[in-house]
C-alpha cells in the first residue's frame, strides 16, 4: 500500500462504511473476513474475492467495498520489473 502500514490503517479508518442501523432492530455486523485480490503490474486492484467468509454478509461486503476504494498499490517486482501479486487481506469488524 502506498505509504506503508500506517497509511493503510489511516485509509481504512477514513473509508470504511458501516451499514445504517434502521429502527429499533439493533443489529451489529461483526466478524473477520479474509479477502484476496490481485495487485496488477500497474498497481491497480483486480479480482477481489472472499477467501474465507466472516459468516456475516454485511461484514464480507464491507471488506469488498473497502478494497474496491483503495488507490493503486505499488506493484511487486522481480528483477526490477513490476509483476502482478496476490494479496490476502484480513478485515475484522466489531461494532460496539
Amino acid at each position: 500500500f502506498p505509504g506503508g502500514a500506517s497509511a493503510l490503517r489511516k485509509f481504512i479508518q477514513e473509508n470504511i462504511e458501516y451499514p445504517e442501523i434502521k429502527g429499533y432492530a439493533y443489529h451489529q455486523p461483526t466478524g473477520r473476513a479474509y479477502l484476496q485480490f490481485i495487485v496488477c503490474q500497474d498497481g491497480s486492484i483486480q479480482q477481489i474475492s472472499i477467501l474465507r467468509s466472516s459468516q456475516n454478509e454485511e461484514v464480507d461486503q464491507m471488506g469488498i467495498n473497502l478494497i474496491s476504494k483503495m488507490p493503486n498499490w505499488i506493484p511487486g517486482e522481480v528483477n526490477d520489473l513490476p509483476v502482478a501479486s496476490l494479496v490476502r487481506f484480513p478485515i475484522r469488524i466489531c461494532l460496539q
